[in-house]
This record gives structure tokens, C-alpha cells and sequence, in this order.
């Protein structure tokens, strides 16, 4: 897998983002606390893989940042390095549902992120999404920031059915979807 091709983790940042502050986050956990078997995709060093843990799932994450892997699992999370557009090591319909949480606009191929990341998810599955505002586009480590919109648009494509919206405003969302059985 040669996930440096057209971009890699160097050109973006170290993420050890605290889940009690991560926007929106404890007020959309709620939509996937059945789900026993969670994969956080775009993970950093694995903190709401730790906090999923704390509540019961099975969690793990995946990162490009091999630098991110090895913190993770210093402070023992599982956490794997792997590319969001090729989850090579990580068999289809595994998962009940997944995490991209300020992630998918880190994506060079939105649409493939999307795809591997209903590949890896049962039917009936759920996932959450949050997408930054756009006024996070120009952000150096940001390749695209959809809007509204386009995600749903990326969301059909994907075959992912949109479940539910949360407009922060501003273009800023939680998306709720699930994998069709």
C-alpha cells in the first residue's frame, strides 16, 4: 500500500484531540451506543477509541500516521495503520459501525473513504461523520471540506443512507448514516 503517493502523513498533523471537548461528539454518541464493534477512521492516537472502550465496545482505529500507531499503542489502544481508501487489512462487513469524525476532509478521494468505509460495516450498520465549516477549507492539512450538499450527494454515491442531519450552521454538520442490509 503506498499511501504517500499523492499524500501522506507528514503533511498532515499529530492528532491527540480530547473526546470531552471534541465538538459534538457526546451529543451524537448516543446514535451508535448499540453498536458493540466500532472502528474510528482517521483515530490520531486513538483517544475515542480509548473512550468507546471505557463505555463497552470493542473499538479500534485506523491512521495513516505511523508516528500516531505508535503512541496509540504505548498507551495500549488498538489502533492500525492503514489508509482510509484502502482498509486492505480490515475484512468487509466486520464492523457494526464506524467514526469519521474530522477525518473525511483529510480524504484525497472522499467518495472511496465513504465506500471502504460501508465495505467494512455490516448491513444495518451505522456511522457517524462530522464535517468542519467551511471556513476550515484553506487549512493546510484540509484537502476538501464538502458542504451540506455535496455530502449528500457523496453519501448516495457511497450507497451510505443518510439517517439524519445535524446542522451546526455555517456549512458545519454530524451525519448520520447506516448501511443498508
Amino acid at each position: 500500500m503506498d499511501i504517500a503517493k499523492h499524500w501522506d502523513g507528514f503533511k498532515d498533523e499529530y492528532s491527540d484531540r480530547d473526546p470531552e471537548t471534541i465538538v459534538a461528539w457526546k451529543d451524537s454518541y448516543p446514535y451508535i451506543t448499540d453498536c458493540p464493534n466500532v472502528l474510528d477512521i482517521g483515530c490520531g492516537v486513538g483517544n475515542v477509541v480509548s473512550w468507546l472502550t471505557g463505555r463497552g465496545h470493542i473499538a479500534k482505529g485506523v491512521t495513516y500516521q505511523m508516528k500516531e500507531v505508535t503512541r496509540a499503542r504505548e498507551l495500549g489502544r488498538d489502533v492500525m495503520f492503514s489508509d482510509m481508501h484502502d482498509m486492505e487489512l480490515i475484512e468487509s462487513s466486520f464492523f457494526d459501525a464506524f467514526v469519521m469524525w474530522d477525518s473525511l476532509e483529510h480524504s484525497i478521494a472522499p467518495l472511496i473513504a465513504l465506500s471502504e468505509a460501508k465495505r467494512v460495516t455490516k448491513g444495518g450498520g451505522k456511522g457517524l461523520i462530522f464535517i468542519p465549516n467551511q471556513n476550515w477549507i484553506e487549512c493546510h492539512y484540509h484537502i476538501i471540506v464538502p458542504n451540506i450538499r455535496q455530502m449528500k450527494h457523496l453519501l448516495k454515491l457511497a450507497g451510505l443512507v443518510l439517517v439524519d442531519i445535524v446542522d451546526m450552521g455555517n456549512e458545519q454538520a454530524v451525519y448520520k448514516v447506516a448501511v443498508a442490509k
